[in-house]
């Protein structure tokens, strides 16, 4: 990976909470909690999902810059918004998770030496698992998140 591509994957990953923010932008509490087919999770549950997974995933980049070779284990994400009650508790607390965990692992990255971006654990689904593999796993998490709750609120608006 170049460096100009690590900045443009570091730029989409700073910008992602910003996008989950104007997905949001005045979500209703019918809204929150429509969810469009049993299996599906509502947008209070992607919220909660998305707070999850980015203090998760900042663990795991401190953990892949200060430990050599750790182990680094997925998570049951259904166990999780079971077990945690993602359907429940409101969503405030989860916003301010998401901005923290993603403001202080950029100052993480902006300090990343060129020859750090491969160091490298082992992740207990995916092998080998570098920082630049992290990056690219969760610079479009949050968009992605964002296009499913844009998607949820559109199809709750025009049933």
């Amino acid at each position: 990976m170049t460096r100009d591509s690590r900045s443009a994957l570091i730029e989409q990953y700073r910008r992602g909470h910003a996008e989950l923010l104007k997905a949001l932008e005045s979500v209703t509490a019918k809204e929150l909690d429509w969810r469009r087919a049993l299996a599906e999770w509502t947008i209070r549950e992607i919220v909660h999902h998305l707070a999850d997974s980015e203090m998760i995933a900042a663990l795991r980049l401190r953990r892949l810059l200060a430990e050599e070779s750790p182990m680094i284990q997925g998570f049951d994400q259904e166990a999780y918004a079971r077990q945690l009650r993602y359907d429940s508790r409101p969503i405030e607390a989860a916003l301010r998770v998401i901005e923290a965990a993603r403001a202080t692992t950029l100052e993480i990255l902006a300090e990343i030496a060129e020859a750090e971006w491969q160091r490298a654990g082992i992740h207990g689904e995916r092998g080998r698992y570098t920082i630049e593999q992290w990056l690219e796993l969760n610079a479009n998490h949050a968009h992605e998140h964002a296009g499913q709750i844009r998607s949820i609120r559109s199809a709750s608006t025009s049933r």
